[in-house]
């Protein structure tokens, strides 16, 4: 789900409600480029935050996040749809090939030019 003043895809596990005041600030600032940082930071702490929920509070240790880490597939909040380790022999770290554009279209605006794209095949 996207809207043309926020074109970076929603997920539907990020909070939204008026007791998540930093997600304001970042879907406040996520289409300007003074904020990227704080966007992919906010992300991979979503993220992480999805992992430590879902192994729970009384089964949480260093084994088990990591096998939550392991077992995602997306996804990433901010980010990449889909996650796909070692899809490539050579550079097994490499987890998505996909990308995103946007158009500049001045005053700290930017327009999605088009859907998620990645390699054929």
């Amino acid at each position: 789900m996207t809207s043309p003043s926020c074109p970076l895809p929603a997920h539907d596990w990020i909070p939204t409600t008026a007791r998540s005041p930093v997600k304001a600030r970042v879907v406040t600032c996520r289409t300007t480029t003074s904020c990227a940082r704080v966007k992919r930071s906010f992300g991979s702490v979503l993220t992480t935050i999805k992992f430590l929920n879902e192994v729970g509070a009384d089964s949480l240790t260093p084994d088990a996040i990591v096998e939550k880490a392991r077992s995602f597939t997306g996804p990433v909040a901010l980010g990449a749809p889909e996650l796909k380790c070692d899809k490539y022999s050579d550079a097994p770290g490499i987890c998505n090939d996909r990308t995103q554009f946007f158009t500049y279209s001045g005053k700290n605006q930017f327009d999605k030019a088009a859907e998620w794209l990645q390699p054929p095949g």
